[in-house]
C-alpha cells in the first residue's frame, strides 16, 4: 500500500521551509530540490543529533523517527518505508552552507536477532 517511489519526495515532507519566507525567486524544481535537502536535513538531526556520524535504531525507533518528524503519517505508514528503506540513501544539507551530504539505510541484525536499522552520515559523491 505504501510504496517508496521516489526517497527524495518521500523526505520531503519533514520539511520546514515555506515557499511565502523565501525571498528569492527559483523555479519550482530548484524548490522541490531544496525543500528535499532541508526534510532529509531535519530527519537526520532528529536520527543522529548534531554531531553523530552513525546510530543503529530498531525497527520501532525508525518508525517513530519517521513519525516525529512527519515523513509517516501512522504506525502503519512508517512500518511500511521502514521495510523499504534498506539500501537506499537520501541527500541532505547545502551547497551554500557547507556541502551536501547523504544520509544511509543498512538493515542489520542484532545479537538478539531483532530487526535493526543504521542510519549513517556521508559526504556525497
Amino acid at each position: 500500500m505504501y510504496e517508496i517511489r521516489n526517497i527524495g519526495e518521500l523526505f520531503e515532507r519533514a520539511s520546514k521551509l515555506r515557499r511565502e519566507e523565501v525571498v528569492i525567486r527559483i523555479s519550482d524544481k530548484e524548490w522541490k530540490e531544496k525543500r528535499e535537502l532541508d526534510g532529509a536535513r531535519v530527519f537526520k538531526r532528529a536520527a543522529l543529533g548534531r554531531w553523530r556520524r552513525k546510530r543503529s535504531v530498531s525497527r520501532d525507533e525508525l518508525v517513530e523517527l519517521l513519525q516525529s518528524t512527519g515523513i509517516a503519517s501512522s504506525v502503519e505508514e512508517g512500518r511500511a518505508y521502514a521495510g523499504q528503506l534498506d539500501g537506499k540513501s537520501v541527500n541532505y544539507g547545502s551547497l551554500f552552507l557547507g556541502g551536501l551530504y547523504q544520509l544511509s539505510f543498512e538493515k542489520v541484525n542484532s545479537e538478539k536477532d531483532r530487526e535493526r536499522y543504521r542510519i549513517s552520515k556521508h559526504t556525497a559523491n
